[in-house]
């Protein structure tokens, strides 16, 4: 199974993101619109009542224009004399002839308060009704959207997603590119290091997190530099330390054959020299098996005494043979 890039979750997630955000939008546009539209309403009657319940004169106040600018319908009734105020509003219900309408009237003007009606359609409407002396003032709104309102919105709400969805695509990619650059620069790098390059500097691309990672590698790349150069030092060394007691088996061995072999104490002499440097050779293998051990965590250190004048000393008697052939 093909694994997907990183560069590809991460604009499937900010996709996903917009998408959901989109159409978490699309859903509060289509079910709670009516429910803030009827709220907005009932707020606009109520500001419109308390004016009226608060002056102290009706007729400073130009009801014609509170009627239409926040689309409500108001009839006055002073005696037997009746003004009417936008009732050819849709949805107003005052201008009605009906009986019921009427009966809520006088169901609101004995409470003095307000009476929500519910229509044939089930269509929501709200009724006020307010007396200031002689004059009896009632005040009607419908709590549904009657007008281009809702359509207008529903409108708008296409063009903002489409627009959403163009710019969300434009910073999906480029928050893709800014945040994957600098880790898919660190994964170049790291394949140089895995080349052997232990040169090479990682960069963050000024990410906080990245930039400690970086610093881990570029810390990992020096360290293993000096530790291949520490193998290269000790590989050097190692070939030098068995070179020697092979040089010396090898001379002591053409010594035995070609002039001690005559005198039995001589020969004896050279060949505990081979020996010894045999034994100072398979020391030295050991040495490297231990050490390889030791790194692998399966042995423990045992540290001893160790006298440097004694290995001198045995080292330049060995060399004696080389005095004897000058």
């Amino acid at each position: 199974m093909r694994k997907s890039s990183l560069t590809g979750r991460t604009f499937f997630g900010l996709a996903l993101f917009v998408v959901i955000i989109l159409l978490l939008l699309w859903f509060i546009q289509i079910k709670f619109l009516a429910v803030f539209y009827e709220k907005y309403q009932i707020d606009k009657i109520e500001t419109v009542v308390n004016m009226i319940k608060s002056t102290d004169d009706i007729g400073s106040l130009d009801l014609e224009y509170y009627a239409f600018e926040n689309d409500i319908c108001i009839q006055v009734y002073e005696g037997e004399e009746l003004t009417n105020y936008n009732t050819r509003n849709p949805g107003c219900v005052l201008a009605s002839n009906n009986k019921e309408v009427q009966k809520v009237k006088y169901k609101v003007l004995e409470s003095n308060g307000y009476v929500l009606l519910t229509g044939k359609n089930k269509e929501k409407s709200i009724m006020y009704a307010v007396k200031l002396d002689d004059k009896v003032i009632f005040l009607n709104t419908s709590l549904e959207d009657l007008g281009t309102t809702t359509a207008v919105l529903r409108g708008q709400l296409i063009y903002i997603t489409l627009i959403g969805i163009f710019f969300a695509l434009i910073i999906s990619i480029f928050i893709t590119r800014r945040v994957n650059k600098p880790i898919l620069n660190i994964t170049d790098q790291a394949k140089e290091l895995s080349k052997g390059n232990y040169n090479v500097k990682f960069d963050g691309g000024n990410i906080s997190e990245l930039d400690e990672l970086a610093g881990v590698l570029t810390v990992a790349a020096s360290e293993m530099n000096k530790t291949d150069e520490l193998r290269r030092d000790l590989i050097a060394n190692v070939s030098h330390d068995l070179k020697t007691p092979l040089t010396m088996i090898k001379a002591y061995a053409e010594k035995v054959k070609d002039i001690s072999y005559k005198d039995k104490e001589k020969m004896d002499k050279d060949l505990d020299v081979i020996i010894d440097e045999s034994d100072r050779l398979n020391g030295l293998v050991n040495d490297l098996l231990n050490m390889s051990r030791l790194e692998s965590s399966k042995d423990k250190l045992n540290i001893t005494s160790y006298s440097i004048k004694e290995e001198i000393d045995e080292v330049l008697r060995r060399y004696d043979v080389i005095k004897e052939k000058e």
